[in-house]
């Protein structure tokens, strides 16, 4: 049993205002979902449904439909949340740390820019 376009495309819309279920995607990636939706749904308005559709209009509805899954499978899985327990410095009591995939990913690269920085700058001689 499927569930109609307007259900699901209220759904996917609460989804992205909610600040949870997709807390990485990018503004740009949060217009282009709401656009593909919206063509979406002008699509099989004015056609009565999915079996009125020309083939042309069926090839552009399922091109859009596969940017709207693309990029918010993409969001989800950068938003999915990791913890782990580490050992301060100095202390022998673990603490929790929770990040989400992306900001795993973001801190991971900003220390190698910050790794590979260091290494380009020439090493100053004091007299």
């Amino acid at each position: 049993m499927s569930v109609p376009f307007e259900q699901q495309k209220d759904k996917i819309l609460a989804e992205l205002g909610d600040g949870k279920t997709y807390a990485e995607i990018t503004q740009q990636d949060r217009v282009e979902v709401r656009n593909a939706l919206t063509r979406i749904s002008d699509s099989l308005q004015k056609a009565g449904g999915v079996d009125q559709l020309s083939e042309s209009d069926k090839a552009k509805v399922f091109n859009d439909q596969e940017l709207v899954n693309t990029i918010l499978t993409r969001a989800g899985e950068d938003s999915r949340q990791v913890c782990t327990r580490e050992k301060k410095v100095g202390s022998h009591r673990p603490t929790t740390q929770c990040y989400t995939v992306a900001e795993r990913r973001r801190m991971r690269e900003d220390t190698q820019n910050d790794i590979n920085k260091n290494f380009r700058q020439p090493i100053l001689k004091s007299n």
